[in-house]
């Protein structure tokens, strides 16, 4: 005997009994149907070779009848060969008469009309019946009457199957079944459900490993692109059942999925399948791809919290007093001041302190006393003149000292007074600031060793006196070494060891092999600084990547995006917003997140921060331009898309042929100042049904369109200072919205 695996249901202990001549279709069309049936989540009896023999099976058989909802009959030419199929036959019919018991006959390969008149294969078998059972005729007419009646019940067409299309007739035959059944699929405590969730959790162990070692494993890093995929179809799925119970329950539905269950379950099975070969691979594939993974559960204390400044606190700041000297006297000198504007470029590579020497000067004295007024602009990489133009122009009109802060432009800006105009530019290209500059270049050199070495003290012992751990002394030295005299790596590296004190773990991260490993542009303390990260603060940094580069965000937002994701799970708003406060504290204090130098109440993320974060995100996040120029386009796997348009481009068909393929988006926002055309939002919206976040501030919206309305999973709906906005649809099925912001509309209302 073989079942498929699945809980009793009430008065029953099966779902279907398969019955069926064994020698004609055991090993091709029934045992294709009993694999189709399991994989569709259907307990299914079947009686096995090695159970023909003996009397156990003549007291097996009626029970697993009768404690079967449904029978399938596979009627073949070779069926009424067997005696024991005709005594099934028999009992069947009989339950069917007795508890109404649901019968469905399948003719393979023969019409039931040679069935019921019993001719062809069945005169023969029949004739031979006859022969061996002189004096028990009444038996034998029994079995004729059987059979009249099982054709009778004729359910479908027999020449369904023409042509070989053997599995167009499976599939009818699942559908029917589950039709029939009337399946509950929807309950979270059904069995198939409870397993699948328990493989999606069962492969997260290996994640922390996983990341570290696809770094120089090529294998790894396939599966792990994988397996994060293979748990997000299956949160997708999941997703659209709970979306379709909702709709039912919006339209007063029945709560069943009669009709459309078979293809839940066989997706079920379908997804299933892969997880199991992802986290339950053969032992040949194991040994090949996921070798030395281990499951890694440890959990690191959450990182002291430490207050904000809005400006440069010049304490934190070290071997850089020669530099901001040299600046100031650049910018403050007569001789700067005879081209109007002057320029004066800092250049030097990726988080050497470029920006952080740019605020001190930006923010000292002399420089207060020396202008009347500043402006603070980051050139993003998604370079328009017309659009940098327009953003410094918006800050002041003339009279300017303008920081740039980025990688190349000279804005057409002729408004300053005579030897009073200077702009200050950060750049890691040299050729950009051999084009742009006024006065001689500064070159921004790594910090000397002891210079690196006290920076990394100061936020690796805040607070404390290195001399106060002399058995991490000599470590301490050789990891700021390992910094190369970059301030950044020294920054977040120290804020990683703040909390450790454990000299095996400092070592263990001393003596990395990542350090040296330079791939993909990452500088090695913050993929160390990132891999040392707990779980969640790693899913929550990696989603990160949907801001553009030099975007300025504020904590409120950010933990917003989170809590509709789902990254912060508590059973109330008010918790969730305190975990999300704690996630972001964590992910400051260790110099993930920087405070923008001009709004202190806002935040940035450092150009290689932004660059690790889409790296460890992969395709899963999405942040492009949808400028002509731009190239890169969302894939299947993006869950999460962020658009920056051009102001005077918007959204057209070609541009949006970028994002076509992220049909199974969680985040849908656009940048501020954009148009955004309606059709183009209903075509988009229509198909996202996973949809949690939508933000279209300031966008030229007149009509939101109906479509969102539809959006049954949305979480959070923000349409801030869309001035022309001045109607929305009909909200009221959006069961899950806990945020709707409308500040700034005609509405002028927050909820």
């Amino acid at each position: 005997m073989a079942s498929s695996s699945s809980s009793s249901r009430p008065g029953w202990d099966y779902d279907v009994f398969l019955s069926f001549r064994g020698e004609d279709t055991r090993k091709n069309f029934t045992d294709y149907l009993f694999t189709a049936l399991q994989k569709a989540g259907i307990r299914t009896f079947r009686d096995d070779d090695e159970l023909r023999i003996g009397e156990e099976i003549s007291l097996q058989l009626p029970k697993a009848i009768q404690e079967s909802k449904i029978s399938i009959l596979v009627f073949s030419k070779g069926y009424a060969s067997s005696t024991w199929c005709l005594d099934e036959l028999e009992k069947i019919l009989d339950c069917r008469h007795a508890t109404g018991q649901i019968v469905i006959p399948v003719f393979y390969d023969i019409a039931p009309s040679d069935i019921r008149k019993q001719t062809g294969s069945f005169a023969e078998a029949f004739d031979k019946h006859e022969e061996r059972f002189k004096e028990e005729m009444e038996k034998v007419q029994k079995w004729r009457k059987a059979l009249v009646e099982a054709a009778n019940l004729s359910w479908l067409d027999p020449h369904s199957i023409a042509n070989g299309h053997e599995s167009k007739l499976i599939q009818k035959i699942v559908e029917e079944v589950s039709s029939q059944l009337n399946t509950r699929f929807l309950s979270d405590d059904r069995p198939l459900i409870k397993r699948l969730k328990t493989t999606m959790i069962s492969g997260g162990g290996l994640l922390d490993d996983a990341e570290e070692k696809q770094i120089t494993n090529t294998a790894v890093r396939e599966w792990l692109a994988e397996y994060k995929d293979a748990v997000y179809e299956a949160d997708d799925f999941l997703d659209e059942i709970a979306y379709e119970a909702l709709r039912q329950e919006v339209e007063a539905e029945a709560q069943t999925f009669r009709g459309q269950t078979p293809k839940w379950l066989i997706k079920l099975g379908d997804l299933q399948e892969r997880l199991d070969y992802l986290v339950k691979p053969s032992e040949v594939r194991r040994r090949s791809v996921l070798t030395g993974l281990i499951n890694r559960t440890g959990k690191e204390p959450s990182s002291p919290k430490r207050p904000t400044t809005s400006l440069v606190d010049e304490r934190g700041v070290y071997g850089r007093d020669y530099d901001r000297e040299a600046i100031l006297k650049l910018l403050l000198s007569d001789d700067a001041n005879e081209e109007n504007p002057g320029v004066v470029p800092i250049v030097g590579m990726g988080g050497v302190g470029k920006t952080t020497l740019a605020q001190l000067v930006y923010n000292h004295r002399r420089v207060q006393e020396g202008f009347d007024l500043k402006a603070w602009v980051c050139v993003s990489e998604d370079f328009s003149v017309l659009k940098l133009t327009k953003m410094i122009l918006e800050e002041m009109t003339f009279g300017m000292k303008i920081m740039l802060s980025g990688t190349s432009y000279l804005p057409p800006l002729k408004y300053g007074a005579q030897g009073m105009s200077m702009i200050l530019v950060t750049t890691r290209n040299e050729s950009v600031a051999s084009v742009m500059r006024t006065v001689p270049t500064r070159h921004l050199k790594e910090l000397t060793e002891d210079s690196c070495w006290s920076l990394f003290a100061k936020h690796a012992f805040r607070g404390e006196n290195p001399s106060a751990h002399e058995e991490l002394q000599e470590i301490d030295r050789a990891i700021a070494r390992k910094c190369k005299g970059l301030p950044l790596a020294a920054v977040t590296l120290g804020g990683l060891l703040r909390t450790k004190r454990n000299v095996e773990e400092w070592e263990k991260l001393l003596e990395s092999n990542l350090w040296d490993l330079r791939k993909d542009n990452i500088l090695p303390a913050l993929r160390l600084s990132y891999l040392y990260l707990q779980p969640h603060l790693k899913q929550c940094f990696a989603y990160c990547a949907i801001f553009p580069k030099d975007y300025k965000f504020k904590m409120d937002e950010l933990v917003l995006l989170w809590m509709a994701e789902g990254f912060l799970v508590h059973s109330v708003d008010d918790e969730m917003e305190r975990a999300g406060a704690e996630c972001f504290d964590d992910l400051l204090s260790r110099s993930f997140f920087q405070q923008s130098s001009v709004y202190s109440s806002s935040f940035v993320m450092h150009d290689l921060m932004h660059d690790l974060a889409t790296h460890v995100s992969g395709q899963f996040c999405f942040s492009s331009s949808l400028g002509e120029n731009n190239s890169s386009k969302a894939t299947r796997r993006t869950r999460h898309l962020s658009l920056v348009v051009d102001t005077i481009g918007g959204f057209s068909s070609t541009k949006l042929e970028n994002i076509r393929e992220a049909q199974h988006l969680r985040t849908f926002r656009t940048s501020p100042h954009h148009r955004i055309d309606a059709s183009m939002l209903s075509c988009s919206t229509s198909k996202l049904k996973h949809l949690r976040y939508l933000d279209l501030s300031e966008s030229d919206l007149v009509t939101l369109p109906e479509e969102v309305s539809a959006l049954l999973n949305l979480q959070t709906l923000i349409l801030k200072y869309c001035r022309q906005l001045d109607s929305l649809p009909d909200l009221g099925n959006l069961k899950h919205l806990r945020h709707l912001n409308l500040e700034g509309t005609k509405n002028r209302k927050v909820a």
